[in-house]
């Protein structure tokens, strides 16, 4: 079930934003409102594949949120977060029973909450309410690992990092870009990243933002007492349309490939990862 969790946590999570010249026309202030009461949601279909040396596994995974703001001020935003539908396929070499023991898991999340604290810069500082749901709960140890992947600090920002940080600090117009760096964990490697974001068009009341990402080469495991180091090589292209009247994403589809080495007692262990999102607004 680990696998699982490793692997949908590729939803990306970025970035401090600073903007770059070079569009024209008029000027444009992309900007989540995120005001007390406001509610949106989301929701995402993954299809991945994954190759390494034991063989090819594919996921396909689909999953609601939904988000409310119940607190908002200038210092930061305090955003209650709920699973609504988690819904996952794999298939494992030599694992037939792992749908069943992921999507029991999955049950236990849903309807549960927790609260999260977006920094001024909108940034995922904090997540309060996880040892109240795992408290409350008859659940195993599988069950536990799960609501904590999914509620903890690192998966949040994994989720829905670069839906809260795609927004430039300043107005920008069409062909203007802007550049995030930031860190990540995609399959138990931790990383950088660095993104170009570039406002394509502005039309109808929404505003389409080309999101450009390359992952920095240097790469480390370090889970479970491993300290390994690797190479990563890979990008994340697509694009984001945020509705211009209040910020809040309306869709969006970007793909991720990846590969990487990993050195481990004299061996070369390959890793390869594409996948393909669609995001929506549920």
């Amino acid at each position: 079930m680990k696998v699982f969790y490793i692997l949908i946590s590729i939803a990306v999570s970025f970035f401090f934003v600073s903007c770059q010249s070079g569009g024209s026309g008029s000027f444009y202030a992309i900007k989540m409102r995120l005001n007390k009461g406001d509610t949106f949601a989301q929701n995402i279909q993954m299809n991945m594949k994954m190759k390494t040396f034991t063989g090819e596994s594919i996921t396909k995974m689909q999953m609601t949120t939904t988000f409310e703001v119940i607190d908002s001020t200038p210092y930061g935003k305090d955003l209650k977060l709920t699973y609504r539908n988690v819904h996952t396929t794999m298939d494992l070499p030599k694992n037939k029973f792992t749908d069943s023991i992921i999507n029991k898991a999955n049950h236990q999340i849903i309807g549960k909450s927790v609260v999260f604290k977006l920094s001024s810069d909108n940034q995922i500082a904090d997540v309060e309410g996880m040892d109240s749901i795992i408290r409350n709960s008859i659940i195993d140890k599988g069950t536990k690992f799960a609501i904590q992947e999914n509620f903890s600090k690192k998966q949040l920002n994994n989720y829905f990092g670069l839906m809260f940080s795609l927004y430039p600090k300043d107005s920008v117009r069409v062909g203007d870009s802007w550049k995030g760096t930031g860190s990540l964990n995609i399959g138990g490697i931790d990383m950088a990243v660095n993104i170009k974001y570039t406002l394509l068009s502005v039309k109808n009341g929404l505003s389409e933002v080309a999101v450009d990402g390359t992952l920095d080469e240097n790469g480390r495991i370090a889970e479970n007492r491993m300290n390994i180091e690797l190479k990563i090589y890979g990008d994340q292209k697509g694009m984001y349309v945020v509705r211009m009247a209040d910020g809040y994403l309306d869709h969006g589809n970007y793909k991720m490939n990846m590969t990487s080495e990993m050195q481990m007692m004299g061996f070369k262990i390959p890793i390869s990862i594409n996948a393909d999102f669609v995001i929506t607004r549920k």
